[in-house]
């Protein structure tokens, strides 16, 4: 039995989207109560992008800001 192969997905398209979503989540998150479930859902959702983030590049922290002192 093989694999049936997916087609690939347009990278780029998905890594902006994300990070789309992620600014908005870290917005959130940064605006809402600090133990309420709006908070908790919004971190939860940062935390399921960045796992996304991980399969996609490699890099868990791709979507985090540079320090910067970072060249």
């Amino acid at each position: 039995m093989t694999k049936a192969r997916r087609p690939p997905f347009n990278r780029p398209r998905i890594l902006d989207g994300l990070r789309t979503a992620r600014e908005t989540a870290v917005e959130i998150a940064a605006a809402a109560s600090p133990r309420s479930a709006l908070k908790a859902g919004a971190e939860t959702m940062i935390g399921l992008i960045d796992d996304l983030a991980l399969l996609i590049t490699g890099d868990r922290r791709y979507f985090h800001g540079k320090g910067h002192s970072s060249p």
